[in-house]
């Protein structure tokens, strides 16, 4: 009985609608928040981020130091609070160093989300019994806003013009202290109901499409997991192109202008498995499988993969009016760019500039298609300059070398000169 006036209470008191004020020299003014005054439920769901990153990590240190104890019989005893109070010193007075990231790295491992911190440090509080408890309003004024997550399309506009297909990963991870982090909209969209649940969705436009001649144009399409998601629009709509393309334009050699290289782990993450064969069997595509663990096969990432098929891709990037497109993580992007750089060197006998050269040119002439999560090094453009100082650098060092020598032998001559001389 006592459990279910306590949750109808805390029912209640979510659906209340709330302000933040602050307090200036006894004057309330309203406290500048990423929300409009709403509900205590809608700010927790749909309006501010929990996760604690290292740029709202700090302030929130400084908010539980005002009630966790620094001192006295707790402080001594409690194992969790005397750690945090030596992670929030190295964190707020360690400056910027290795230490000061070591601790740091060891906080949001321990604390990655606003809720892990609370559960932690509030019974805590409660028990020192000298502190009052943590103001919620402090913990909200410091939360960012809830960002959107995107998603790429991965249905056909052309074979399903009212329909809007994403593939979505559920999320679930953990830190390297074994604390638990779910995807946010990840599990968000597992838990709808189909037919029941409304989502807040809306469609943004993307440079990231197929080029106007589908069927004839070479394309190079890199994904791995959900990576494969816009890819199957594409493919889609290649396939329909083809399956309506006129008798006398149809060849034996439709595929070989469409190279998909997708990487899982083992055969049974394949997604879309099905549907991939089936264009494949129909000539929409060639499909080259990287599994990085499979027991019956040699682990292989899509890079590797792309280094195996050096000749043929070579070929396809060679020709001018051939299109590259990349889906997925940046770090996978990041490997699979240095794979097309050697396979240029190996297999046209390019040097390193003049392969990022051409690189660059593609993603110029809007031929480089990403769509990608978390940060590339190779997409600041960088890519290019690094690969002309690298060999600018390469020329500098043989040149002292060479000076070096030359200096060891001048040396040497002036020796045997003297030895003459004598």
């Amino acid at each position: 009985v006592e459990k279910a006036k306590t949750k109808e209470l805390l029912d209640y008191m979510l659906q209340q609608r709330f302000e933040v004020d602050r307090i200036d020299n006894g004057q309330a003014y309203p406290a500048q928040m990423c929300f409009d005054p709403t509900t205590l439920a809608e700010v927790l769901q749909v309006g501010i981020s929990l996760s604690i990153s290292e740029s709202s990590a700090g302030d929130l240190i400084a908010v539980l130091k005002k009630h966790v104890p620094s001192d006295g019989p707790l402080a001594e005893s409690n194992d969790t609070v005397k750690h945090f109070n030596e992670l929030s010193g190295l964190i707020l007075e360690g400056g910027k160093g290795t230490v000061h990231q070591d601790a740091m790295n060891s906080f949001l491992s321990l604390y990655p989300t606003v809720v892990d911190l609370l559960e932690t440090f509030v019974p805590i509080v409660e028990q020192d019994g000298n502190s009052e408890t943590i103001p919620l309003a402090d913990i909200l004024a410091i939360l960012p806003r809830l960002q959107p997550r995107l998603y790429s399309i991965s249905s056909s506009s052309i074979t399903s013009p009212t329909i809007v297909e994403i593939s979505v990963g559920v999320v679930h991870a953990h830190t390297n202290d074994g604390v638990h982090i779910a995807g946010v909209c990840s599990n968000y969209l597992a838990r709808l109901k189909p037919m029941h649940d409304r989502a807040c969705i809306s469609i943004r436009t993307s440079s990231f499409r197929v080029p106007d001649d589908i069927v004839n144009t070479p394309m190079i399409m890199v994904g791995a997991g959900t990576g494969l998601a816009p890819m199957l629009g594409f493919l889609e709509d290649r396939a329909y192109a083809l399956e309506n393309e006129s008798v006398e334009k149809k060849t034996d050699k439709r595929s070989t202008n469409c190279h998909l290289f997708f990487g899982c782990r083992t055969h049974d993450e394949r997604i879309y498995r099905e549907r991939i064969e089936d264009w494949e069997q129909r000539d929409v595509l060639n499909l080259h499988l990287a599994l990085s663990r499979s027991p019956d096969r040699r682990k292989m990432y899509v890079q590797d993969m792309i280094k195996e098929k050096g000749n043929i891709i070579c070929d396809l990037l060679l020709r001018d009016d051939c299109t590259y497109y990349v889906c997925g993580d940046a770090n996978m992007a990041d490997f699979v760019y240095d794979a097309l750089v050697e396979v240029l060197r190996e297999n046209a006998n390019m040097s390193r500039v003049k392969a990022t050269s051409l690189l660059k040119r593609m993603r110029v002439e809007d031929r480089w298609q990403y769509d990608l999560w978390g940060i590339s090094s190779y997409m600041d453009g960088d890519s290019y300059s690094a690969a002309k100082r690298s060999v600018a650098k390469r020329k500098a060092n043989r040149a002292l070398s060479w000076l070096s020598s030359m200096k060891r032998k001048t040396h040497q001559w002036g020796d045997e000169d003297d030895d003459d001389s004598l």
